[in-house]
């Protein structure tokens, strides 16, 4: 009798008896698994938009993942599903970029599970052994993963993670460049950034999309999106820790809070209203840079996000029924309204000099007769020198000289302003209340593009 070695077996069968005996020479049926692969990549991850202008940098980076999954969602109808649109948030802390980081609700969990991924969701404050493992597994299986904040020395903001190589010891990522090649960032002991979420900023945070099952895809998408704006639009407090990521970014200790909805147009208020635009730094009188950012910043995003959400409430005019529609149209040029009064009360505390007006004197003549309270030379520095003659307050800041002109006339007209947001956003809650009781579910069916962003003359 063969006595055969342990982890051999027949190789062959002939004819059902004849056995063809293992020499010693011959290569045995391994029963061993392959090393594990130290390197894979998903193709076809595109960059996407880098500006504030073109909306949230998360949902971007959702939506070109999706698009390589075979799963593409427009970008318009991401903005709205997952709250992001009907969002308003602020916060009077002089913090920098955690103020573009803070959200009531999980956008991009939102926008996932709304498209059929189910089991979307952050990991976070993991070592970096068990991202490593995520990230393997995920890319294996053909989805790539987000983070933030990865890549040192780049724009600030959400990346797509669409390989590994750790044989080298790199992630291949994806993000806003100008090309489509993917870059590669050597894999930190660990990093910060924020993740769209109430969560706010985490230790190693990574959005796992999960796999995508078309039968979990929501039949009321709809109803759905404008419960979901009332809550929003309802709004209440947000508050945020500091990660040692975060911490860089905030002059003044936390822990913060910020409002969001009708509260945040209350902070809003209190703040255009009275917020000095000059305070003492280094024993003189310097520009209230925080201010001007956090305003800058905060109004930009609500600017963007009514867009969206006036484009998608147009779209939801063709899915009511005809009686219906021309409410549901009214409550879309109200919410357009609202992007040109954020984008009025956002140049109120920051404008540019227009090329034409060169003199000191011109340049006087123009601030005093205009509304606005801060005004950029960025192109006029021979002016700067001129201007003390003229009795008006020059200034240095990271985006270039300015020059201030506050009083209480031009105060009043601010606060009547972001008090008119508020009105406006309380009629916005009122009618989207009525939409709610008669939006029809969708059946699941599938999203036909959004019509294109419209231009309302101001």
């Amino acid at each position: 009798m063969r006595v055969y070695r342990p982890g051999l077996g027949w190789c062959a069968i002939i004819a059902g008896a004849l056995v063809i005996l293992v020499s010693a020479t011959s290569a045995p049926c391994s029963t061993k698994s392959a090393a594990p692969a130290l390197s894979n990549k998903v193709e076809g991850v595109n960059p996407f938009p880098m500006d504030m202008e073109s909306g949230s940098m998360a949902l971007h980076a959702l939506d070109t993942s999706l698009e390589a999954l075979g799963s593409p969602a427009s970008y318009n109808r991401l903005a709205a599903l997952s709250g992001s649109a009907f969002k308003f948030v602020y916060d009077t802390t002089e913090a920098y970029e955690p103020l573009r980081d803070l959200f009531p609700v999980d956008v991009l969990k939102n926008a996932a599970q709304a498209n059929g991924f189910p089991d979307a969701h952050w990991e976070m404050d993991q070592p970096i052994d068990t991202v490593k493992a995520i990230v393997k597994r995920e890319i294996d299986a053909g989805r790539s993963v987000l983070t933030s904040y990865i890549k040192a020395n780049a724009y600030h903001g959400f990346f797509v993670i669409t390989g590994y190589d750790y044989g080298r010891g790199v992630f291949k990522i994806q993000g806003a460049f100008a090309d489509t090649a993917y870059t590669e960032v050597p894999i930190p002991a660990s990093w910060s950034g924020p993740t769209a979420s109430p969560m706010g900023w985490a230790t190693n945070p990574i959005f796992v999309i999960g796999q995508r099952d078309p039968s979990k895809v929501p039949s009321d998408l709809d109803k759905h999106m404008v419960d979901q704006a009332i809550e929003i639009l309802k709004g209440g407090e947000l508050s945020y820790a500091l990660t040692p990521g975060e911490r860089q970014y905030v002059p003044s200790p936390g822990p913060h809070r910020a409002g969001y909805g009708l509260p945040a147009y209350r902070l809003l208020e209190r703040d255009v209203g009275g917020a000095p635009l000059i305070v003492k730094k280094d024993g003189a009188d310097s520009l209230n840079f925080g201010f001007i950012w956090r305003l800058d910043s905060q109004l930009g995003q609500l600017q963007d996000d009514r867009r969206y959400a006036s484009i998608a409430l147009d779209f939801l005019t063709s899915r009511v029924s005809s009686g219906k529609a021309i409410e549901v149209q009214s409550l879309s040029d109200n919410v357009e309204k609202t992007k040109f009064d954020a984008e009025n009360l956002r140049h109120l505390f920051w404008t540019r000099i227009p090329d034409n007006v060169t003199t000191a004197n011109a340049v006087a003549a123009y601030v005093k007769a205009s509304k606005a309270m801060v005004f950029s030379l960025a192109a006029k520095g021979l002016v700067v020198d001129n201007l003390k003659s003229t009795g008006l307050n020059a200034f240095r800041s990271p985006w270039g000289p300015v020059v201030i002109d506050d009083s209480p006339a031009k105060r009043l007209g601010a606060k009547l302003l972001a008090k008119s947001l508020e009105a406006r956003e309380r009629v916005t809650l009122g009618a989207l209340a009525k939409v709610s009781a008669y939006v029809a579910p969708d059946l699941g069916v599938q999203q036909p593009e959004p019509p294109k962003e419209r231009r309302h003359k101001k």
